[in-house]
């Protein structure tokens, strides 16, 4: 749940949202429609996903055990990497290339999925 925002403050972004996605405006544009700040817009937009994508976490399994991956930029304020954990035996480190990232994951899902179709063999 959003800290300081009501159920209906969220609903109305909600919809708002689904009202951009379906209009042929720029951001800009659809703000000054809609009678707000383009700040505020972006806010929304990343609460909401953030949201969604929390539930879609808590909510996926998949038949591999593997999670959903959320891929997020590294804070500007410390050493940038990427570590992908598996329990606590098994960690890869791969740094800051979201690029390289996607496909390792990509690979990783890939693989996993080829497990399962063989009947749980492992690489």
């Amino acid at each position: 749940m959003l800290r300081g925002a009501s159920a209906e403050k969220r609903e109305e972004w909600g919809e708002r949202l689904a009202r951009f996605a379906k209009a042929k405006q720029t951001v800009a544009e659809f703000c000054l429609h809609e009678g707000v700040s383009q700040p505020s817009f972006y806010q929304w937009k990343k609460r909401l996903a953030a949201t969604r994508a929390d539930s879609r976490a808590k909510s996926a399994e998949t038949p591999s055990g593997f999670q959903p991956v959320q891929i997020i930029a590294p804070a500007q304020s410390r050493r940038p990497e990427t570590i992908i954990r598996w329990g606590q035996d098994l960690q890869i480190e791969l740094g800051s290339d979201l690029a390289v990232v996607e496909v390792v994951v990509a690979q990783l899902l890939e693989a996993a999925r080829g497990a399962n179709v063989r009947g749980g063999e492992t690489c």
